[in-house]
């Protein structure tokens, strides 16, 4: 017997009632699917979020190293070479970078440099592009310096093998020595990069990283 029928037997009931006890069970049904669909969704929703959180958290190696090999790079230098001087702000912009830290915490200093510098061939090609930041203490005892390039990629100067970290999303190599020297080598916006330092610990290493990398995305 469905509902209709029922309402009929139990009495002379008026049809416009017999319609509300439909609409009001076809709002129930409509009201528990909502809670289906919601429930869907906020499960859809905590497997999207640790996904992410999966990508994002680091992974942090340190390779221990006895020293860095030397990176060999060979600067143009015949005379259909060109050497174009730039400012700081245009050395920004030519790396695609709006702004920089001026500082590291509260010891580490930008260093005033005069001027960066590209190599051009006579086309006006960049052959050469490889500029550095300094970066002291007051009493010189902590150093940092970010290299930047965009026309080469940094080979890997560290010997044998080396593991992969993973900071704020993006992959690079740590390496460290025990007379407190950290590098760290990597590639943003296709931008390489390497950082070196000296007196720092790997504390205020990482958390440089982590600023820089903020202000470049």
């Amino acid at each position: 017997m469905n509902r209709e029928t029922f309402y009929r037997e139990i009495g002379d009931i008026d049809d416009d009632l017999i319609q509300a006890a439909n609409n009001a069970q076809g709002q129930k049904n409509n009201v528990r699917m909502l809670y289906r669909i919601a429930g869907i969704a906020a499960c859809f929703c905590v497997i999207c979020g640790g996904i992410l959180f999966g990508l994002q958290k680091d992974t942090l190696y340190i390779n221990d190293i006895s020293m860095p090999m030397t990176s060999k790079v060979v600067i143009p230098t015949d005379e259909d070479t060109k050497i174009v001087p730039m400012t700081y702000q245009e050395l920004l912009a030519y790396y695609g970078m709006e702004q920089l830290p001026d500082a590291f915490g509260e010891e580490l200093t930008r260093a005033e440099q005069s001027y960066f510098v590209l190599y051009q061939d006579q086309a006006g090609d960049v052959l050469y592009d490889t500029n550095s930041l300094y970066y002291n203490s007051s009493d010189n005892s902590k150093t940092l310096s970010i290299t930047f390039a965009k026309a080469e990629e940094f080979s890997n100067i560290f010997r044998g093998d080396t593991k992969q970290s993973k900071i704020d999303g993006v992959s690079m190599v740590l390496a460290s020595t025990d007379q407190a020297a950290y590098w760290a080598s990597f590639k943003l916006n296709n931008i390489s990069i390497r950082i070196t330092s000296y007196g720092l610990n790997e504390e205020d290493f990482i958390d440089i990283i982590k600023e820089l990398i903020r202000f470049m995305k």
